[in-house]
Parts: structure tokens; C-alpha cells; sequence
């Protein structure tokens, strides 16, 4: 992940470990499959809850991340124009900063038509977003074939996907960066 120029309300934001918020998820979902809820209250598919969903999202990106770069990276949700979550990290002495906009390949039963490369396409209205990493989550079973179309109108500084691998969503995968030298990694959801 690259940084930008980093902003006086970033310095400040409550970050979090994300390999923490993904344990107290693991704690939630087990309450929740207990209840009879609605798929769409389940999923964190209604509006009051888009806060959790976009919780969990960052927290399983900067887990990934976290495993492929041996560095602990936490995060902020933290909503700006482009901006989803703000991501930093120690590397030596150095403390560093990330813009990433969150985006998900929905679930079938979600959207059946979705598609990865429509998906990558939409990427093209960041003209001008060098600074900001695009952390897609592959959220459907599907057979992403690498390399792939990678439209050449955008603008930001790198793209990755994640997504579980196994069905008991224990077994993960992190690919990217896609605009450079993509390299797929596997690490496992914590326990």
C-alpha cells in the first residue's frame, strides 16, 4: 500500500487491530445463526447496519494485508469523498498512512449480474486518485482468471482482491496489486 500526504484528522482517528474486530465478528455470527433473522439482517445487507458491514470489510482487507506484509496494519472507517477506511502501519521508525475505498463483488442471490470487470471498469471515474488503494471483496463463489482486463483509464494507486476460499470461511486470499505485479497470498481468518 502507498501513502499520501498525510491529513491532521487521520493522525487522530481511533484505529483498530483488525484481526480483533474479525474475532468479535466470529463471536456475532455465531450468536446471529442461533436467531431466526432475514439473509439481508444476517449479511449486514440493511442500511442501519452498512457501519458493521464496512467494519468487517476493512478488517478482513487489513488482516490480509497484514499477513503479506509481516507488519501490523490497522484501520479507521473513516468516510470522505473516495474514502472508506484509512489504514496505517509501522515499518522501522517510520509511521505510515493509506487512503482505501472498499468495494464487494456481491453475492449471486444479491445481484446475479455482477461482474468483476464491470466492477474494475467503474474504477475509471478515479481519474485522478493516485493516492488511493481500491480493496475489492470477492463476496460469490466464482473463478477469477489471472491476469485479467484491467481497464487502462485508472487513475489510482493500486487494486487488490480478497475473498474467502474454502466454505467454511476459514481459508482466505489476497491478490494484487493488480496495476503492478499482482501475487496471490492465502492466510487463514484468526481463531
Amino acid at each position: 500500500m502507498r501513502e499520501r500526504e498525510i491529513p491532521r484528522e487521520w493522525q487522530v482517528l481511533q484505529y483498530r487491530d483488525p484481526r480483533a474486530v474479525l474475532l468479535k465478528f466470529d463471536q456475532f455470527e455465531d450468536q446471529i445463526a442461533e436467531q431466526n433473522l432475514p439473509e439481508n439482517v444476517r449479511s449486514l445487507r440493511v442500511r442501519s447496519l452498512r457501519p458493521a458491514h464496512y467494519l468487517r470489510q476493512a478488517a478482513l482487507f487489513c488482516y490480509g494485508m497484514s499477513h503479506t506484509s509481516r507488519l501490523s496494519v490497522e484501520f479507521a472507517l473513516f468516510e470522505d469523498r473516495d474514502i472508506d477506511c484509512v489504514t496505517r502501519w509501522m515499518d522501522g521508525d517510520t509511521l505510515h498512512f493509506c487512503a482505501v475505498q472498499l468495494k464487494e463483488l456481491v453475492p449471486a442471490h444479491v445481484n446475479a449480474s455482477a461482474d468483476i470487470v464491470a466492477e474494475l471498469a467503474k474504477l475509471s471515474k478515479y481519474a485522478d486518485a493516485k493516492d488511493l488503494v481500491v480493496a475489492f471483496y470477492v463476496n460469490r463463489e466464482v473463478h477469477l482468471s489471472f491476469p485479467m482486463f484491467v481497464p487502462a483509464k485508472i487513475g489510482v494507486s493500486e487494486v487488490w482482491f480478497y475473498g474467502s476460499t474454502s466454505p467454511d470461511r476459514r481459508q482466505w486470499m489476497l491478490y494484487g496489486d493488480v496495476l503492478a505485479t499482482p501475487t496471490r497470498y492465502e492466510f487463514e481468518y484468526p481463531s
